[in-house]
């Protein structure tokens, strides 16, 4: 299992404050905090799915918990849309993913945890990270929408996508039951 590494990137507390201070308006600290994600997937991937570590290794799948068109079709273009990045921000954020884009795999199936925004806003605030207590309803509304693209995008290039309902964590053994069906 591949985890994001948020507790890396110095950038992010920076941007969570500006935001609970100044709202959605240009974040200083979106551009800087979207390029260091990114960067930290590119070198994440390129570790993990280096030929000596592929040679060396038995496992077939890897288990990502957010991809790197994620990033760019998720999370960059919501900075973009809400004004927190500039066009021209936007626009070097996306030059670098493609300068990237070769070297980065497309994944084989995308599992999307669906689930309202209002839920899920509960459940962010329940687990209590200080940098995310300020994330509206409307803001995770807003990724929804985006997510929807995202998928749209990724089925385009090939990738097998599984969209699983998680409003209640009683529908999470569903997941596994998603999985298990899936041929290989």
């Amino acid at each position: 299992m591949i985890f994001e590494k948020f507790e890396e990137n110095p950038h992010l507390s920076k941007f969570y404050d500006h935001l609970q201070t100044h709202g959605l308006t240009y974040n200083p600290h979106s551009y800087d905090t979207q390029l260091s994600f990114l960067k930290g997937r590119i070198k994440q991937e390129a570790e993990v799915f280096s030929p000596e570590k592929l040679k060396n290794t038995s496992t077939k799948y890897f288990i990502v918990d957010r991809s790197i068109f994620e990033d760019c079709y998720v999370f960059a273009m919501s900075q973009y849309k809400s004004g927190l990045m500039k066009e021209e921000e936007f626009k070097k954020y996306m030059e670098f993913f493609q300068s990237n884009s070769e070297n980065i795999r497309t994944p084989d199936l995308v599992i999307y945890l669906k689930i309202e925004p209002k839920k899920l806003h509960e459940r962010i605030q329940k687990r209590g990270r200080e940098m995310e207590k300020s994330i509206s309803e409307e803001y995770l509304r807003s990724l929804q929408g985006l997510y929807e693209s995202f998928l749209g995008e990724v089925r385009e290039m090939g990738t097998q996508v599984v969209e699983v309902r998680t409003d209640n964590l009683d529908e999470y053994p569903l997941v596994l039951e998603a999985i298990r069906k899936l041929k290989h």
